[in-house]
């Protein structure tokens, strides 16, 4: 008789088993890939005004207020380029930017446990929805 090659249920069902386990781990750190992006964007433009507030109060000018993110006139304080529409304002946006003395902010979509925000001290502000990183900023959950 002839010997039959191939593979019994048994090493099937295991390696299936191996993939299913590898795929259960790995699928969620893909997931939320998109969201950790969504929240460093934040984290640089927070520090980016915050270095722009810094450098005007270094020639003597005063904190300046953002509540309107798309006033021209109050990046230009800062001596910032106006980001764009989509990135601040209007159905695209993913956070609204504002500063009150001495911290400024950004919320995601109207969702306050998912805000980010930067004291002109430095000290990292993180909703209930994102992490403090020990080197600054936030991050998902």
């Amino acid at each position: 008789m002839k010997r039959q090659k191939g593979f019994t249920l048994i090493e099937v069902l295991i390696v299936v088993i191996i993939i299913g386990v590898l795929a259960a781990l790995i699928i969620p750190r893909f997931l939320s890939a998109p969201e950790k992006a969504i929240v460093a964007e934040a984290n640089q433009m927070l520090g980016s005004i915050i270095r722009a507030q810094q450098a005007a109060m270094d020639v003597g000018g005063p904190f300046v207020a953002i509540a309107d993110n798309t006033s021209t006139t109050t990046w230009n304080k800062l001596q910032m380029n106006t980001p764009g529409a989509a990135v601040i304002s209007g159905p695209g946006a993913k956070f609204s930017y504002t500063c009150v003395s001495p911290i400024c902010s950004a919320v995601r979509s109207g969702n306050a446990a998912k805000s980010v925000g930067r004291n002109i001290d430095g000290t990292w502000y993180c909703g209930t929805d994102y992490t403090k990183l020990t080197q600054g900023g936030c991050t998902v959950s």
